[in-house]
């Protein structure tokens, strides 16, 4: 059977429905397939961007422009405005601390340790100093970790707000879910820059607040999107081939 004759003896309706299916399947997986090339560049650029020497806080501030709200959750804004980026600081934490709730690691449960550190340069910076558990958040006091100048290194992280279905903060209990650089700002009295770090280390001479291994939290899943995609276009080529097979040796039959 040549291509016209089946052609001419098809369904034609579902003919058009199958061509439609494989072109909208294949360009799917083709826009996908860009996005993965895409995405694997913008985790190039945050990988050599981690890599980096540590950078003053004074420069950073200068190289990377005041954020735009209207972009917050967008993957370009990471690396428009910097996130991942080390930082080296220099100057002293001060007592105003903060409990971010919900959080664990080497399956205990705690918060987070948030501190403002004042930098020399006269900004100040709020610092996840890393994981507390429950039991001895209370056990160490902010002014056993400020009051002295020191040096440390910090990685840039954006505060992207709070997400849906998330408890709303209890500043007044101090209380966190989630990162809220305005009312932080607002309960300590300290004017804070809009963005945080993430500590590089644990203080020296304590067990916690256990900082955090440095790393991005970029999904990558645009290889199995595209392959379910083309999967799709070759079902959709296979089965209507099938059907139409069927639907004109029936003819024929009758």
């Amino acid at each position: 059977m040549n291509v016209k004759t089946f052609l001419m003896q098809s369904d034609k309706a579902v003919l058009i429905a199958c061509l439609f299916g494989i072109v909208l399947f294949t360009f799917l997986g083709t826009w996908q397939g860009q996005r993965l090339l895409w995405k694997q560049g913008l985790i190039s650029q945050l990988e050599n961007r981690l890599a980096q020497a540590p950078i003053p806080l004074s420069q950073f501030a200068e190289q990377y422009n005041a954020r735009d709200d209207d972009d917050l959750l967008s993957q370009n804004y990471a690396t428009q405005r910097g996130e991942f980026t080390p930082l080296s600081l220099r100057g002293e934490f001060l007592p105003h601390h903060f409990y971010l709730l919900n959080r664990s690691m080497d399956s205990k449960a705690g918060v987070n340790w948030l501190q403002i550190f004042a930098n020399e340069d006269g900004r100040n910076i709020l610092i996840n100093r890393g994981f507390m558990p429950f039991d001895l958040k209370d056990a160490v006091k902010p002014e056993e970790l400020s009051n002295n100048v020191q040096e440390l290194q910090a990685m840039v992280r954006l505060s992207r707000g709070r997400t849906p279905f998330m408890p709303e903060n209890v500043p007044e209990e101090n209380i966190w879910f989630y990162i809220d650089l305005a009312q932080m700002s607002e309960l300590s009295g300290v004017q804070l820059v809009d963005y945080y770090g993430m500590a590089g280390a644990t203080p020296e001479g304590y067990d916690y607040p256990k900082a955090y291994d440095w790393y991005f939290d970029i999904p990558n899943n645009h290889l199995q999107y595209m392959l379910t995609w083309f999967s799709f276009a070759l079902i959709t080529l296979v089965m209507g081939i099938y059907y139409q097979y069927r639907h004109i040796k029936n003819r024929a039959s009758n």
